[in-house]
């Protein structure tokens, strides 16, 4: 998701859950997120079945101003409380939510995940990053130079890579040698198994035998979800093609601890990968991992 125009608020994922089959019930989630406080423009797509429902947010950038404070963040937050408090109590904790955020104020990008705990409520976990102004210059130099600057920049990147992972991998921090993982989100096409016997934890990755590694494939892959108005399918694809995914840790009682967006490389690049959690929350006891 790229950074939006100063000024606008962009949001992406889905939040998704068990529904029972009842009219009324249906009736008053529509309500519910039509008569929702959502920042002005902020609209979402309300899919029902027999058993689950999916909440999916519009694509479309709109504009919340350029104000410095969390206020966009927080609305999208309480009214998704307020769709939320209508599905029954028994339900609410079986619903997970992959919905993102970013906003560019006048000097910051605000980046938010919006995650549910255990009982439904929504989390959410804001960053900012302050955005200098940096004015236009023209390159003068020739093209040759430029590129050779370039070379050395990476070379030099790649040896501070090199150092800090020798650094943390003789370090080492606390962690638990095992722990659940789930990941049955992200079944058929990927699998992850937790490994805590090195120095740093990590995350295993692995692309199954279903998952597209090409680009031909995985577009028709998902426009045949499309096709079926699979909104599930169609989001899993994706990141699970491009390297995308949620990352909620929990402790022994269940309580949501933190909440990370991170990348691995695409699946025309890698069919496995090790990502290595350099600082995980302490006291976890499970790892759950979506799109």
């Amino acid at each position: 998701m790229k950074p939006p125009t100063k000024g606008y608020l962009s949001l992406e994922g889905l939040v998704e859950g068990p529904c029972p089959r009842d009219d009324s019930l249906h009736r008053a989630l529509r309500v519910a997120l039509s008569e929702a406080a959502w920042p002005k423009g902020v609209s979402f797509d309300l899919k029902l079945d027999d058993s689950d429902f999916s909440l999916l947010p519009s694509e479309a950038a709109v504009w919340v101003g350029e104000e410095d404070s969390n206020a966009p963040e927080e609305r999208i937050q309480h009214a998704l409380d307020g769709f939320m408090s209508v599905l029954p109590t028994s339900f609410r904790g079986s619903a997970f939510s992959t919905l993102r955020s970013r906003r560019t104020s006048s000097n910051s990008l605000v980046e938010a995940v919006y995650g549910l705990d255990a009982s439904g409520k929504v989390v959410v976990q804001a960053k900012r990053k302050e955005i200098a102004e940096q004015p236009a210059e023209r390159f003068t130099q020739p093209a040759w130079r430029i590129a050779a600057t370039i070379g050395v920049l990476l070379v030099v990147a790649a040896g501070v890579w090199w150092g800090a992972n020798q650094i943390l991998g003789t370090v080492g921090i606390g962690h638990p040698q095992d722990l659940l993982v789930e990941s049955k989100s992200l079944a058929p096409f990927v699998e992850v198994r937790w490994e805590g016997s090195g120095q740093i934890p990590s995350l295993v990755f692995t692309r199954l035998e279903a998952c597209p590694t090409r680009l031909k494939q995985y577009e028709t892959m998902r426009a045949a979800a499309a096709e079926a108005d699979d909104a599930t399918r169609w989001w899993k694809l994706g990141a699970t093609f491009e390297g995308r995914f949620q990352v909620q840790f929990f402790d022994a009682e269940d309580r949501l601890l933190r909440l990370d967006q991170i990348r691995i490389p695409p699946a025309w690049e890698a069919s496995s990968f090790v990502f290595r959690l350099v600082d995980p929350p302490q006291g976890i006891s499970k790892v759950v991992i979506r799109p």
